[in-house]
Parts: structure tokens; C-alpha cells; sequence
């Protein structure tokens, strides 16, 4: 499973070979964030820590990421080197992109759809009483 980190001394005993690195992970974990639709708050909160320690391993300003790889792995359900390597969003064919994307939005309307139903049935049954009071007098 972590087959990318092979070299991983190499790379966190060379701060350009750190930055960089470290950079792109954020830059992947962004990317598959925005996908899912998700807030940085919800990520942070899965991994039990505040939101901005997670911006700051968004900006690549922090690479406490390599403490989350496992939670971070399970929670896109992706392996680490998809992570590492950013190959867990790049898809050759935008269209299942679109698809996804698409998807996603289906799924906001349906959990919408509920809140409007469940607020329509509180109104009613507010207004309801109401109701049978003015009918009584």
C-alpha cells in the first residue's frame, strides 16, 4: 500500500523535494474534496482536527497529512499512492466527470426535496390547529 513512500526520507530531507510534495498532496486532497462536494470543516472533523490545520495541508503549508493517510485513504476510498500521485480524480474521459458531477447535484435536490416535504408538514400541523379553532368559534 505504500509503495510511494519508498523514498519518502529522501523527499522530507530535501525541503524543495518536501514543499513540492507536500504542495501536490494538498493540492489532491482539495480536488477530491471540491468532488464530494464536501467543506474543509467536515474533512477536519473526520480527521479530528480544526479547520484551518486542515487548510494549512490544503495550501501545502503543513505535511501533518502523512499522521491522516489512512483516515484520509478510507474516507475517499482511495489507496495512498492514488493520493500521493493524484490519480484518484483524473479521469481521460471528462464525461464521467460530468457524470459524477451531475450525480451529485441529483442527490442535493433529493436531500432538498426531504427538507421542503418535512417543513411543509410542520407548517400544516402548526396551521392545522389553528384551523379547527376558527371552525369552533
Amino acid at each position: 500500500m505504500f509503495s510511494c513512500f519508498h523514498n519518502f526520507h529522501f523527499y522530507t530531507t530535501q525541503p524543495t523535494h518536501q514543499n513540492k510534495m507536500t504542495k501536490q498532496i494538498g493540492n489532491n486532497l482539495k480536488q477530491l474534496r471540491t468532488l464530494k462536494g464536501w467543506t474543509q470543516e467536515y474533512v477536519a472533523d473526520y480527521l479530528c482536527i480544526s479547520q484551518p490545520t486542515y487548510a494549512r495541508i490544503e495550501k501545502g503549508k503543513n505535511n501533518s497529512w502523512l499522521n491522516h493517510v489512512d483516515k484520509l485513504c478510507s474516507l475517499y476510498k482511495i489507496s495512498a499512492d492514488q493520493l500521493v500521485q493524484g490519480t484518484a480524480f483524473h479521469n481521460t474521459n471528462n464525461q464521467s466527470a460530468y457524470t459524477f458531477k451531475i450525480q451529485q447535484l441529483e442527490n442535493r435536490i433529493t436531500e432538498n426535496e426531504k427538507i421542503i416535504r418535512t417543513l411543509r408538514k410542520e407548517i400544516i400541523n402548526q396551521a392545522y390547529p389553528k384551523l379547527l379553532q376558527t371552525k369552533t368559534a
